[in-house]
């Protein structure tokens, strides 16, 4: 009987652990879905991505701060309603052979070329280049003076009328997003899609600087025994559209780690019991412009930061089959302790790395703050980043449960 019994409660906690992956995934494949225009500015993807997880915690009966889950705030973004880019021998592919700068600037027309085979910083600076695209190529021309001078090519093709700046790049195409724009447009181009005979490249990109554009954070909370918070977060925003059909879906950057909190909701809701501490999920928008919505809520609490026992930040925690890192673990010891111990005694992962603080995701200015917080992420599995393939159907969650049963454990005992 007492072995019928073990099996019977193994099988229900299997069922239910295979529920919140299940749910997990839907959540991703939702908010990575072309109908949330890949949760950014230029189409409103983050007001979509927000009334989604708005509905999400009222479905887990978490409760709001002042009447509300939403907490707004302004700030200034680029975007662009379209983006093409052809040279004089072939039509060029966003996204898979260029991208244009989050800070770009609109252009149109044909424009000629300047190609720097002996380059001078200094002689460049005297130049007058305009309606010219400088081409900024490493690659096939070895100048000392255009490989160290990066930087200085940009801001003194923006005085001497350049009409733009073209990168060709061996490297990969990553896209981000910025709240100011350059003045001229800066396009990257991959190495395997460049002629080195092009004689000339046809624009027509527009963007438009959307000036104190409204956005905002989605939080809710449930109560606990004790009237202090451990906080799970994530950021919702990603990179959103360039032009009219390239989206960046942002499956694991960072629809995953939104999945993970509202799936931890779900995991309070299920149980019907009340935590040790109060649970609040923090869901911010603007990380990926500069961490905006979190340095927000920082400044314009809904509770006073010293009532923050705890704060995980989850971001990109899709995969797992090679392990955990805990960003800011070092600084943060106690709790770095007792995630290995946790998982010293279930094996709910592999590995798990403590790593040393960074500035790089929404943990950085509670940290800065004095709140107790760790950035976790997941390794292994796909490694797409801030590019048009990091889609729901190339994410597993396959340790979603494991993290759900790695983080209540400690809150449970933290």
């Amino acid at each position: 009987m007492k072995y019928l019994f073990i099996i019977g409660f193994s099988l229900v906690i299997n069922l239910v652990l295979g529920q919140d992956k299940q749910y997990a995934l839907s959540c991703v494949e939702t908010l990575a879905s072309a109908k949330f225009h890949g949760r950014g500015f230029a189409q409103g993807g983050d007001k979509v991505a927000s009334k989604f997880i708005e509905k999400e915690l009222k479905e887990w009966n978490t409760k709001p701060f002042n009447d509300s889950y939403f907490q707004y705030f302004k700030f200034d973004i680029n975007t662009f309603s379209k983006t093409q880019v052809n040279t004089n021998k072939k039509n060029l592919k966003l996204g898979d052979d260029y991208l244009v700068f989050a800070g770009s600037s609109s252009a149109k027309g044909t424009f000629k070329l300047y190609f720097p085979k002996h380059f001078s910083i200094k002689q460049f600076s005297k130049e007058d280049h305009k309606n010219e695209l400088f081409i900024l190529d490493t690659i096939h021309y070895k100048s000392e003076d255009l490989i160290k001078n990066y930087r200085e090519i940009i801001k003194t093709a923006a005085k001497n009328n350049s009409a733009g700046i073209v990168e060709i790049t061996s490297r990969k195409l990553i896209q981000t997003q910025r709240t100011y724009e350059f003045g001229f447009p800066f396009i990257q181009i991959k190495q395997e899609a460049w002629d080195t005979t092009t004689q000339s490249l046809q624009l027509n990109i527009k963007n438009k600087l959307k000036e104190q554009y409204q956005s905002q954070n989605v939080i809710g909370y449930i109560e606990g025994e004790i009237d202090s918070f451990i906080v799970f977060g994530a950021h919702y925003d990603h990179l959103g559209m360039v032009g009219k059909k390239t989206y960046f879906p942002g499956a694991n950057d960072n629809a995953s780690g939104v999945a993970t909190v509202l799936s931890l909701a779900k995991y309070y809701h299920d149980k019907g019991i009340k935590p040790k501490y109060n649970i609040a999920f923090f869901l911010f928008s603007a990380e990926e412009a500069g961490l905006i919505g979190s340095l927000y809520y920082t400044k314009h609490p809904l509770f006073p930061l010293e009532k923050i026992k705890f704060l995980f930040n989850l971001d990109m925690v899709g995969t797992g089959i090679e392990g955990l890192s805990v960003v800011n673990g070092k600084e943060n010891p106690k709790a770095s302790e007792l995630l290995i111990e946790l998982n010293d005694e279930h094996n709910y992962f592999d590995d798990i790395r403590i790593g040393k603080g960074s500035a790089n995701s929404d943990h950085h200015f509670f940290d800065v703050n004095g709140v107790p917080t760790v950035f976790l992420f997941t390794r292994g599995g796909p490694q797409f980043y801030h590019d048009i393939y990091d889609r729901s159907q190339t994410l597993e969650m396959n340790k979603v449960e494991e993290l759900i049963q790695l983080l209540t454990q400690f809150v449970n005992r933290y």
